[in-house]
């Protein structure tokens, strides 16, 4: 009955919304950039004089073949809050450490939305999205057939003429990939500072094929995060010959190999200490238990008091609680290592049916490496230093 109560007033809940998009109401929380709410009429929207200016801005700059990216810096060298700041700000909404420290950041994608959204010829749009179900809050794209769509349910910032004529040139700017290659190493790669991937961009213009560099470097500049930059030939084969030295490893058999990483990883050491502490709180729970029988004798025998027996007597208590708990997070962390150990068995299987890699491939990258760590440092050798994390056994 509750299932069915709740599957009721969502068809009606969606009733009441579809009704209004036919009308033409705006039914959003909050207003597109650029509008404001009507304080009359919160279904119609009306113009922000001065946040019109800035969308008229953005238009006008790319129609002077401005691109996106120059439009963003622009606006930020300019201190216009962006559009999440702006409504943190005046609704108090979408608060972030982000938002609070760089509320001038401008993203491209956040341009190329205004300049592609129809609200700004008057045109309301709804039912782009919807819940996949009563019991789920997540959203799907609903297709383009099933857009409703209002025209001239409010005054226009663009004229259509302006906003048509941005639409051709969008479509006249975008470039097909210059190559059909496929970056190997997508999502594996991240930058050490920021915690960001590294993404790939190809350069005809240079003597190597194509480079690596942290992406919110490429996003914000220098204030934010330094480049890491690495080129794509030179992690191909720093990999792949990481790849194949433990490849050749395996060819020895799965005792050196085991015994190897183990080695590498330290887990034997960790064990070993873990091992010791746990003997301590071992032997440590062990005298309590003899401590506390000998106070009870001296209490039966009168030679401590009543009220200093329980206090010790609650010492010890409070003591060998805290005992016990250690005992059960060191246990915890062996068996851990215990499983890390048998995953180091399973990666030893893994190796051996390799042969020597001569072309490394994106199923080699999936199958062998969780994630590659690239450091901001260089070497001796003058080249960045990098952190390879295995599927299974993790840093090498």
């Amino acid at each position: 009955m509750n299932e069915w109560y709740a599957r009721d007033i969502s068809k009606k809940i969606r009733s009441a919304y579809k009704t209004k998009a036919l009308n033409g109401e705006f039914t959003g929380a909050y207003p597109p950039y650029g509008y404001d709410k009507n304080p009359d009429n919160k279904h119609q929207l009306v113009i922000n004089n001065q946040k019109a200016l800035i969308v008229r801005q953005i238009y006008d700059l790319y129609l002077d073949v401005t691109s996106i990216y120059k439009i963003a810096r622009i606006l930020k060298e300019s201190k216009v809050y962006t559009p999440r700041t702006d409504l943190y700000k005046t609704q108090g909404v979408y608060e972030s450490e982000h938002v609070k420290k760089y509320p001038y950041e401008w993203a491209p994608q956040t341009v190329m939305s205004i300049l592609m959204n129809e609200v700004y010829i008057g045109t309301i749009i709804c039912n782009k999205h919807q819940t996949r179900t009563f019991k789920t809050k997540e959203l799907k794209r609903n297709p383009e057939s099933k857009w409703i769509k209002s025209k001239y349910k409010h005054e226009p910032i663009i004229s259509e003429d302006v906003f048509n004529k941005v639409q051709e040139m969008i479509l006249e700017n975008k470039r097909l990939p210059r190559t059909p290659h496929i970056n190997i190493f997508k999502g594996k790669v991240r930058c050490d500072s920021c915690g960001k991937t590294l993404a790939l961009s190809i350069r005809n213009d240079r003597n190597v094929y194509g480079s690596l560099s942290c992406s919110t470097y490429r996003r914000y500049g220098k204030e934010r995060c330094s480049s890491h930059y690495i080129t794509y030939d030179y992690l191909i084969e720093y990999i792949k010959t990481r790849i194949n030295k433990l490849i050749d490893l395996s060819k020895l058999g799965e005792k050196q190999f085991t015994d190897k990483i183990i080695k590498r990883t330290a887990l034997i050491k960790s064990k070993e200490f873990l091992e010791g502490e746990l003997q301590k709180l071992l032997r440590r729970q062990e005298n309590i238990t003899i401590l506390v029988k000998k106070m009870f004798e001296k209490y039966i025998n009168d030679k401590i008091t009543e009220s200093k027996f329980y206090e010790l007597d609650t010492i010890y208590d409070l003591e060998k609680i805290e005992v016990k708990e250690n005992i059960k997070i060191i246990e915890d962390k062996i068996n851990t290592i215990n499983l890390q150990i048998n995953d180091i068995s399973t990666f030893y299987v893994m190796m051996s049916k390799h042969n020597e890699i001569k072309d490394l491939t994106r199923e080699d990258i999936i199958r062998l490496i969780d994630k590659i760590i690239i450091k901001e440092r260089k070497g001796s050798n003058k080249k960045r230093l990098v952190e390879v994390y295995y599927t299974l056994v993790g840093k090498l």
